[in-house]
């Protein structure tokens, strides 16, 4: 475990271990490329973990973060004159306690498969591991450990709480691809002597590189294979044969729960950078679970701006009534003001 040397760069609540029990969610059951079939209707009663959807073209599922009943499955039209269908799900019930079970010894083809299965965020139609479709294997690992990005410490957080899950996903990762080479990236000096007391960190494949942080946004995956293996200055330009499978904490740290607990992703962990009216907190939720759900005040969206992610992404949104996704890591609350004086200061 970590020693009290390593510290949090910002006082957050924190709460990572009970989950935040939302009044409704939305969730998407098709994506803007590809259909998939559906198999709920509306006013059909659901269970947590329930199979809503599948992808037509991958082996992509859907799966119902909480219990309840669908109230309505809403299309949307989206500027290429596609459709995507979405299910508003009213919460009845109970939140699950997912148990751990002593998972058997499987191959890695197994384990590979039953990931994907259960809906790793990694597999999603939009991510690089689907450039595995086009590699013969996986050579390189690249970690990033709370990246560039200073506007969220879940990585921090899960490495000092839940050292032990982390390494066990780190291990299955590695027991899947036989990596010939791992590159761990961090901007927290002490995090980095820490990982290097570690038994895997003994392993001569293994990096560990302190990179010190900027006031860019480091989060973006395109960006961070384009910085560190691309020469031409376009991140549309991404080679997918370097056979470079990037991944971050909570990545890891979901790959455990995953597999222990033989239950589909359906929940993360959301960092709320607030103010003085607003708290911040490190807290899990439900996908699909509206912002508005999660911060529980009323905010004045005419003083306030709302941004997802790094706000130098320049993300904002303007109204709460959106659904964390599973690409949503944190919401930061800005006066208006305040905003442009910290873009300002970024930028000079």
């Amino acid at each position: 475990m970590f020693n009290s040397q390593t510290k949090i760069k910002k006082q957050y609540k924190i709460n990572i271990d009970e989950i935040q029990i939302p009044e409704c969610i939305l969730i998407p059951l098709e994506t803007a490329d590809s259909k998939s079939t559906i198999y709920v209707i509306e006013n059909q009663r659901i269970s947590e973990g329930q199979i809503l959807s599948k992808n037509k073209n991958v082996e992509l599922y859907t799966y119902a973060p909480i219990s309840g009943i669908i109230e309505k499955i809403y299309t949307a039209n989206l500027p290429n004159k596609n459709q995507i269908k979405s299910a508003l799900i009213r919460f009845h019930g109970r939140i699950n306690n997912e148990k751990e079970i002593s998972p058997e010894e499987e191959s890695r083809e197994k384990t590979l498969e039953k990931l994907i299965r259960l809906g790793i965020p990694w597999f999603n139609e939009d991510s690089l591991f689907q450039y595995m479709n086009k590699c013969k294997k996986i050579d390189k690992m690249i970690l990033l450990i709370n990246g560039k990005d200073s506007f969220t410490n879940i990585s921090e957080i899960l490495i000092t709480t839940k050292l032990d899950k982390i390494v066990y996903g780190f291990e299955t990762i590695d027991k899947i691809f036989k990596f010939k080479e791992i590159l761990i990236i961090t901007d927290n000096h002490n995090i980095k002597k820490e990982l290097e007391k570690l038994n895997v960190a003994k392993d001569k494949r293994l990096t560990i590189k302190l990179i010190s942080n900027s006031p860019h946004p480091y989060s973006n995956h395109e960006l961070i294979m384009h910085f560190l293996y691309n020469e031409e200055n376009t991140k549309n330009n991404i080679n997918p044969n370097k056979n470079i499978l990037l991944t971050n904490i909570e990545d890891l740290y979901n790959v455990y729960s995953t597999l222990k607990t033989n239950s589909p992703y359906k929940e993360k962990l959301i960092t709320i950078n607030g103010n003085k009216k607003i708290k911040s907190k490190i807290t899990k939720v439900k996908i699909g679970t509206s912002i508005k759900q999660i911060i529980d005040e009323n905010i004045d969206l005419k003083k306030y701006d709302i941004f997802l992610n790094n706000p130098t992404n320049k993300i904002k949104i303007d109204n709460l009534n959106v659904p964390i996704t599973r690409d949503i890591y944190s919401i930061t609350i800005l006066r208006k003001k305040q905003y442009l004086a910290k873009l300002t200061k970024s930028n000079s």
